[in-house]
């Protein structure tokens, strides 16, 4: 800080121990001289200072344009986009919905699948049971005529001769 305030505290005294006074005499001053500059300065480089500001002037509005062409062609970009997403969306709600669909409809063909194999596995079983059944019927008939028929030879073996067991045999097999 002392470092600043130094330099200036020496600027401030020598500006204070020299007077300063306008000198009215314009040779001695160099005022015509400074007149005669300033003004062949601002000829010179107002020309070139204009042509300056005027192509900056230019480079910044076709920077703009630029701009803008460039803003105009992303917003164009950014609605094909949305279009193209909107689009997509439609596509995606479509597929899931066919997806969906597709789901229950396998769901259903299982069920109804299944249903049928249940349908079928009972039927052929009810029919197996059935055939079981008529085969076991069959076999307690066999079996009972076959205990009849020995009960009846038993006791026809104790009543009747061997020949009329014999005619009573033949006949009932032709019978049969």
């Amino acid at each position: 800080m002392d470092s600043i305030i130094q330099p200036i505290s020496n600027l401030s005294n020598l500006v204070a121990d020299t007077s300063v006074t306008f000198n009215p005499d314009i040779f001695e001053a160099n005022v015509v001289n400074l007149a005669i500059l300033v003004t062949g300065v601002y000829s010179f480089l107002s020309g070139q200072l204009e042509a300056a500001l005027i192509k900056r002037k230019n480079d910044v509005i076709d920077a703009l344009k630029k701009a803008e062409e460039s803003l105009a062609k992303a917003n164009e970009k950014l609605r094909e986009s949305e279009a193209r997403f909107e689009q997509l969306q439609l596509v995606l709600d479509s597929i899931k919905e066919d997806g969906d669909k597709n789901i229950k409809q396998m769901k259903s063909a299982t069920y109804q699948g299944g249903r049928d194999d249940v349908e079928r596995i009972t039927l052929f079983t009810q029919s197996q049971i059935k055939g079981l059944e008529a085969k076991a019927r069959k076999e307690v008939i066999d079996s009972a005529v076959t205990k009849a028929i020995e009960g009846a030879t038993l006791k026809l073996d104790g009543k009747i001769g061997e020949t009329a067991q014999q005619q009573l045999i033949n006949s009932n097999i032709s019978n049969l």
